[in-house]
């Protein structure tokens, strides 16, 4: 096939350079080398495992907001001398969710960017092969009509030359049916591995989408709880106010297991999907 194949880091390298966090990077070379060998799997496979793991410390994070609310039994007033590291905590779970943001949005922006080329190489290949089909198996067909034709006026004129030319031109036309099928078979070749291989960037890009969305839930949740946690320190002690925000931390927790949980499942489809890469 006459075309130029881009590689993922070529597709990527004016939105990627130089601002593109480390993961993203790695995981777009490791791509261009799935796509050279596909037994070059485990720099992939490691990219992957790295990049779907939910670093987020949730209940630690809770548990500074918990302490806030904490009251004395004896003297029914807050306790308002926390743990000098709370802040760092609080500063801290921010901070990750930015990077997990910013990890997702890049990743989603890059995997559109190869899995858009990668729709275009299979556009083409599927043009070539009609191509090649329509070339070979017109030049084969002209080849076997003119055989036999060839071989009569050599027995009617009694022509070697002609002979040998009918014999050639049969010869030829079995030629060209072979060589049809194996130019065939090696753009099948190139085309089912590009199908694996978009399907990696296409549960990428369902994965970024799905870790975002739940970043953004969980950012807006925890802000709105170090709000009214912090205010709630600072005003009289209600047992009813505090026992609904003590809930909706629980809330909080369960939305960071979702988002994890959602991170382990299209790690495993991502990983199942290069293993068949690999064996296929």
């Amino acid at each position: 096939m006459n075309c130029h194949m881009r590689s993922a880091a070529e597709i990527t390298g004016s939105t990627l350079m130089p601002n593109a966090n480390v993961m993203v990077q790695e995981f777009v070379l490791a791509l261009d080398d799935l796509r050279k060998d596909p037994n070059n799997t485990k720099k992939l496979m490691d990219c992957v495992c790295s990049h779907y793991a939910n670093n987020l410390n949730a209940p630690e994070f809770c548990s500074a907001l918990q302490r806030r609310l904490t009251h004395s039994p004896a003297t029914n007033k807050l306790i308002h001398q926390q743990p000098v590291n709370d802040s760092f905590i609080l500063h801290n779970f921010y901070r990750e969710l930015g990077f997990l943001d910013e990890d997702h949005s890049m990743m989603e922006k890059s995997m559109r960017y190869i899995n858009d080329s990668f729709s275009n190489e299979l556009s083409s290949i599927a043009v070539y092969k009609q191509r090649y089909s329509v070339f070979f198996t017109t030049a084969a067909m002209i080849c076997a009509a003119v055989a036999p034709i060839v071989a009569v006026n050599a027995i009617l004129h009694m022509s070697s030359a002609r002979a040998g030319i009918a014999a050639a031109a049969a010869a030829f036309s079995i030629l060209l049916t072979g060589l049809g099928k194996w130019r065939q078979s090696v753009l099948k070749k190139e085309e089912t591995a590009l199908k694996k291989h978009k399907q990696i960037t296409e549960y990428m890009i369902a994965g970024a989408e799905n870790g975002a969305y739940y970043v953004s839930i969980i950012e807006k949740s925890a802000r709105r709880l170090d709000f009214v946690s912090k205010k709630m320190s600072e005003a009289a002690y209600d047992g009813k106010k505090v026992a609904a925000v003590e809930n909706r931390i629980k809330q909080l927790l369960w939305k960071v297991e979702d988002y994890g949980d959602g991170m382990k499942w299209y790690k495993q489809r991502v990983i199942k999907t290069i293993i068949k890469t690999k064996v296929g």
